[in-house]
């Protein structure tokens, strides 16, 4: 059975799955990193202290997580909102493990892991899952 231009699409390219697939690890890896440092951290005096030494973690790191959690169900529902959002945190993401190259292969593993991420978003089947029209050309004079 072929489809028709008209058509729409009942199930995401691949490009999206990917991408789909790839804000989950990146959203449920940020709340488990947020969830085993307030672990580790638990047995400080006061909540003061955790927030005063450590507020990326306690605050930043949870929120990203749930953003990108978000992001990945509007991708899901064909949301360009999500697709926008998890493309800027994929953005951040490289430029963060740039500076984490030092540490080894998990560098190099996050870098690439960000950068398809991306470039799957940025595609023309995402764009298209995500209901922006394509471009129109010009016409040259």
């Amino acid at each position: 059975m072929e489809l028709d231009e008209s058509t729409p699409r009942t199930s995401p390219p691949g490009k999206v799955v990917t991408a789909l697939v790839l804000t989950w690890i990146l959203g449920a890896g940020s709340l488990l990193l947020a969830f085993s440092t307030w672990a580790t951290f638990g047995g400080m005096d006061s909540l003061g202290d955790f927030l005063y030494y450590y507020p990326a973690q306690a605050l930043v790191v949870p929120l990203i997580g749930c953003a990108l959690i978000a992001s990945a169900i509007g991708l899901q529902q064909r949301k360009n909102w999500a697709r926008v959002t998890a493309m800027v945190f994929s953005a951040v993401f490289t430029v963060g493990s740039l500076a984490s190259l030092a540490t080894g292969a998990a560098g190099f593993i996050a870098l690439a892991l960000c950068i398809l991420m991306y470039a799957m978003l940025i595609s023309a089947d995402a764009k298209e899952w995500c209901g922006r029209p394509p471009r129109r050309r010009r016409a040259r004079t």
